[in-house]
Order: structure tokens, then sequence, then C-alpha cells
């Protein structure tokens, strides 16, 4: 997955590289949500995580790059009135 990831974006280097890549790119994500909830048990850590991954996914589907917001307006061409812009 990580490899394709970087194939996509052109880069010239090797599937385990890149598996390495990601494997440091997911532990790095996973210690910056651990770090606030090492005080938390039961069900509080629950929530945390829960918060985290609705964070995490509003964050992705919301970047303009991957296709933006999904419920905003149909047009992005900008004010109009009547007709003229």
């Amino acid at each position: 997955m990580a490899g394709s990831a970087f194939a996509d974006l052109g880069l010239p280097i090797g599937f385990i590289i890149a598996l390495l890549a990601g494997g440091v790119a997911a532990a790095l994500a996973g210690l910056m949500v651990a770090f606030p909830s090492f005080r938390t048990r039961g069900d509080y850590l629950a929530i945390v995580t829960l918060a985290v991954n609705f964070i995490v996914t509003g964050v992705i589907n919301n970047i303009e790059a991957i296709g933006g917001p999904r419920d905003s307006t149909a047009c992005r061409c900008g004010p109009t009135c009547a007709g003229c812009s």
C-alpha cells in the first residue's frame, strides 16, 4: 500500500523503503495519539480513540487534493448576480 502511494507520486524509491517509511509514519501517528491518552482508562480511552478517528477522517475528507468537501456547493465558479459575474 505504501509502495503504490509513493509510486503515484512519481518518486523513484523501492517498495521496501516505501514500506519502512509508511511504518515510521504510522508509528509517529500512533505516538501522537498515545501521549494525550496515556492517563485515560476504560470508557475515556474509548472516547479519546473515537474522537481521534473522527478528527482524522474529517481532515482527510476535506483535503482539497483528494476531492474537497462533499456537501458544499455543486458549483465553485464564484458569486453571480442575475447571471453576471
